[in-house]
């Protein structure tokens, strides 16, 4: 079992950017090029990146020598949603 993981760190800086960056750039996408709705278009958005947040995770998990699952990680992949989604919404 990998020992336990901080809360902070670079590696939680780069879950929380990637998934806020992902979130906007795909709801703009979304929005602008596949004429979604903004209502439609936020939850897609905000799924897809959760479900690379997962995959990640699972990864590695799988992964030789690999941090292991990480429930931090995927905290941070979540705050990143959250601020991109409020973002989103002004």
């Amino acid at each position: 079992m990998p020992a336990a993981q901080a809360w902070f760190g670079f590696d939680k800086v780069q879950h929380f950017t990637f998934s806020f960056l992902f979130t906007v750039g795909s709801q703009y996408v979304l929005v602008n090029k596949a004429d979604l709705g903004e209502g439609p278009a936020l939850p897609v958005s905000a799924g897809i990146s959760a479900g690379i947040g997962v995959a990640k995770e699972l990864y590695d998990r799988r992964r030789p020598g690999g941090t292991g699952f990480s429930y931090q990680d995927l905290v941070w992949d979540a705050a990143g949603i959250a601020a991109a989604s409020l973002l989103i919404a002004l």
